[in-house]
């Protein structure tokens, strides 16, 4: 039987145990309260705009109506531009390939193409590394033709013309690259036999209608060539003194310099044709950074398709790796 005396201790000695925990919780959250959870934050509100532009807007929905007829094509002309550090994909979707008798292609060129003049071994025809040799580079499409030349190892002090050569249809036998020849520009070579310089002309589409190098023969990816481009138009560095009336005179090859690749360029002024497109269409490609594209949009009419109006829409959208 426990005494009074003995409770009033236990009882004592639970109030100072309480006590003593609520003044240890008391002191833990007053310690908690004083410590630091951060040293510094960054709070950031990001607004962003979309970088790849369509005809100079992003996310632009072009409008436009067309009057054919059945059997033809119409062009449209478009271009976009990637101003970001990245390069970006880009797919084509168009709702024509539901509509039978309606066919849409398109067709895709860099804003400027390079292209390397070799000098070359006329059996073989495979280009001779011996440092000689020119790079030129112009733009794809324009109201003119912009083409800078760098040149190296050529004859010191000689003048030298970049020219479009145009085959004939029996390429062979008629040669000279006239009808037409077309002089880009004359330079004169350095003691080094060297020259950078840049020529702005005038000229419409290149290859020309009937140069053979855009006909259905011609396929330059084989050999002895294995171009990237079947079809397209030849650009050399040829002495000015061979050239007489927009013609070679003579034949020296070892003195010129011949394309390694070819091109083509279009005139902003042309009314283009379907059959002026004679690279593959695409369904899919890539802007560099900092890079702009042209795009032609082809939409042809089957001879058998139905009189009323059909609507389409061809889409440039991000594209899958």
């Amino acid at each position: 039987m426990q005494t009074e005396k003995s409770v009033k201790r236990k009882i004592s000695f639970k109030r100072k145990a309480m006590l003593g925990t609520l003044a240890l919780l008391v002191f833990v959250l007053v310690v908690n309260a004083t410590m630091l959870t951060f040293y510094g934050r960054v709070e950031t509100t990001v607004t962003v705009e979309q970088t790849v532009l369509f005809d100079g807007e992003a996310c632009n929905v072009v409008e436009e109506a067309v009057e054919m007829t059945t059997g033809t094509c119409t062009v449209s002309y478009h271009w976009m531009e990637n101003p970001g550090i990245d390069p970006v994909l880009v797919d084509v979707t168009t709702t024509a390939d539901f509509i039978d008798g309606i066919d849409v292609s398109v067709f895709v060129f860099p804003e400027k193409q390079q292209i390397r003049l070799e000098n070359k071994n006329e059996s073989s025809w495979e280009a001779i590394e011996d440092g000689r040799y020119a790079d030129i580079t112009f733009n794809s499409y324009g109201c003119e033709f912009s083409c800078a030349v760098e040149a190296f190892g050529l004859e010191p002090l000689t003048e030298y013309t970049l020219i479009y050569y145009a085959d004939q249809q029996d390429r062979f036998v008629y040669w000279g690259g006239g009808d037409p020849l077309v002089q880009i520009g004359t330079f004169v070579t350095d003691e080094f036999g060297d020259e950078t310089t840049a020529f702005v002309v005038s000229v419409d589409n290149l290859p020309v209608a009937d140069d053979w190098n855009r006909g259905n023969d011609a396929d330059y990816t084989l050999t002895p060539d294995f171009y990237d481009h079947a079809k397209g138009a030849k650009f050399w560095i040829v002495p000015s003194s061979e050239i007489v009336s927009d013609v070679l005179t003579d034949w020296n090859p070892d003195d010129y310099l011949f394309e390694t690749e070819l091109g083509v360029f279009y005139y902003c002024q042309h009314p283009f044709m379907c059959s002026d497109f004679f690279w593959p269409d695409t369904r899919s490609f890539e802007i560099g950074a900092g890079e702009l594209v042209h795009i032609f949009i082809c939409t042809y009419a089957d001879a058998l398709l139905e009189e009323g109006e059909y609507f389409i829409v061809t889409e440039f959208v991000p594209g899958t790796a």
